[in-house]
């Protein structure tokens, strides 16, 4: 019986140890945009070196066009370091295994996708 146990027990814990491995890369740097009528309105361009441009031509009254720094925390993708007269998306989750960036501004919500640029 206490071999049985011992049995159970090993394969129990071998399992588990199966369910640690490490899932793929997320490659965050790429360019995250929208399309209307084949302009980008919206695209967010990381930079392997940890800059950012980002463009938000979707309201014509406050266009925004800025670039900065980027960091990851938790699969979050928080740009710094810029200056813009208007507030903005500054803060993307980064989902689908990094082709899609989704954003909450106030009501607001945008889902960008990864292009092949």
């Amino acid at each position: 019986m206490k071999a049985i146990t011992q049995y159970f027990l090993i394969t129990i814990f071998l399992t588990s140890l199966m369910s640690f491995i490490n899932a793929p890369e997320v490659k965050f740097a790429g360019t995250y945009n929208v399309y209307d009528s084949n302009t980008a309105i919206i695209e967010l361009v990381l930079n392997e070196d940890m800059t950012f441009t980002y463009v938000d031509h979707s309201n014509s009254n406050k266009k925004i066009d800025v670039s900065g720094t980027w960091e990851v925390k938790n699969n979050h993708i928080l740009l710094k370091n810029y200056e813009s007269e208007y507030s903005f998306h500054d803060k993307w989750k980064i989902e689908k295994n990094g082709m899609v960036a989704k954003s909450r501004h106030g009501i607001t919500f945008y889902t960008l996708v990864k292009s092949n640029k």
